[in-house]
């Protein structure tokens, strides 16, 4: 958990809503004991029963997928990139994994996992979704 002086906070490994809810309970009630009511006014601004969570915004969600068969990585790469015309990179020295990157833009309905903001509007748009999966040999894949 992170926690900014502009009053965001950060939590990480949350894959439910109401995990979010509960991290935050543990946050205030771990402040609460080792901090008294007025250092915590002091600190923050507010009493900890005046906190709120004001928006959810989550950004990542890891789902795990498990295969029973092998994964050749370098031939998944190829075809991603060739066949899909998909953005993939397999540098084995570097990451183990297949990175497959997979954008939509509700804009339009022609992308099909590719960016094609330049095409439709001359421009990168920010309402362009990108959907990150790696894929290890060993491991499970992973979307994100």
């Amino acid at each position: 958990m992170f926690m900014f002086t502009s009053g965001k906070i950060k939590i990480a490994g949350c894959t439910r809503e109401y995990q979010i809810d509960k991290a935050m309970k543990v946050l205030t009630q771990v402040m609460e004991t080792n901090l008294n009511k007025t250092k915590m006014k002091e600190l923050f601004g507010k009493n900890t029963d005046d906190f709120q969570i004001i928006a959810k915004n989550p950004v990542m969600i890891n789902s795990d997928f498990a295969s029973n068969y092998e994964i050749k990585r370098y031939e998944l790469d190829v075809l991603i990139r060739e066949k899909y015309k998909i953005m993939s990179s397999f540098e084995p020295c570097t990451h183990p994994a297949v990175i497959i990157k997979y954008y939509h833009n509700a804009s339009y309905e022609d992308g099909n996992g590719v960016c094609k903001c330049m095409e439709h509007f001359g421009s990168n748009i920010d309402v362009m979704e990108e959907v990150t999966g790696t894929v290890k040999e060993d491991v499970k894949p992973l979307l994100f």
